[in-house]
């Protein structure tokens, strides 16, 4: 069982206890910011609607309901690569991971 060891603070102060591949998955989609250790802020906008918002009040405006994405930093598994008698084993990068390294780097802008 994953450890929940990550705070993020939501925009109503409320709070929840992410693992690792919760957070990784919500960085890498920008929804939330690093403002602490251990402590993140979620900053993608939060919509209210009453209980009678019918579903094409959702399509009016634009709201549609979506499952949660989990994106990986890596794609599973390591590759052994030869060259002569050394060998290396790495990592490969999914396309998420490759350009959010890339924004941090500043080689590529929003």
């Amino acid at each position: 069982m994953a450890r929940k060891q990550f705070l993020v603070i939501y925009a109503d102060k409320s709070r929840a206890f992410v693992s690792r591949d919760e957070r990784d998955s919500m960085l890498l989609s920008g929804e939330i910011k690093q403002t602490g250790w251990r402590e993140y802020r979620y900053i993608v906008p939060v919509i209210r609607l009453r209980r009678s918002a019918t579903e094409d009040t959702m399509t009016a405006l634009k709201i549609v309901p979506r499952e949660p994405v989990m994106l990986r930093r890596f794609l599973p598994g390591s590759f052994i690569f030869e060259h002569g008698d050394k060998r290396r084993t790495e990592r490969l990068e999914t396309a998420e991971a490759m350009e959010d390294s890339l924004k941090r780097q500043g080689l590529v802008t929003a």
